[in-house]
């Protein structure tokens, strides 16, 4: 059975697939270019650094390389997730299929860094997506896990 999901190595070929955007000099600082990943319709961050984890729009973003282990940019249906393996910087690139099988959760986070005392909006809710698959005897598993939304208290602002 077909999988419900595209699922590629980042590269400037994978993100051409999956948003047909050509990003001509592919770099990860281009990339991590918070302009052109609104142009490639994401919305939302997680990025884990070594000093904390940062929720947010990604519009707010203001990254530092050398401080992320691991990124994730996403929307309801794209993802670009970035990985830094001991300083050599990866990543995978992810698209949901028409029809895809899926199970949608939410999930309460709890505030970080003062964000509910300092009067800013925080990320308050996690909204996911696990998608299905079958094995050789068709029994069905969790197969890939995306968020997919950030709910931020008081609403959203955007």
């Amino acid at each position: 059975m077909s999988k419900s999901y595209y699922l590629k190595e980042l590269s400037k070929e994978s993100l051409m697939e999956a948003f047909n955007y050509d990003l001509s000099s592919f770099t990860l600082n281009n990339l991590l270019n918070g302009k052109i990943l609104k142009d490639l319709g994401l919305v939302y961050c997680i990025v884990y650094n070594y000093d904390g984890v940062v929720t947010d729009y990604i519009a707010n973003l203001n990254l530092d390389i050398d401080n992320i282990m691991e990124a994730r940019f996403f929307n309801d249906k794209y993802e670009i997730r970035i990985f830094n393996d001991e300083g050599k910087i990866t990543g995978t690139v992810f698209k949901e299929m028409e029809n895809s099988r899926k199970i949608e959760k939410s999930y309460v986070l709890y505030p970080r860094y003062g964000e509910k005392k300092s009067g800013k909006k925080y990320a308050c809710e996690l909204r996911i997506s696990k998608y299905i698959s079958y094995d050789d005897d068709n029994q069905a598993y969790i197969d890939y896990v995306k968020p997919c939304k950030l709910i931020f208290a008081g609403g959203e602002n955007r």
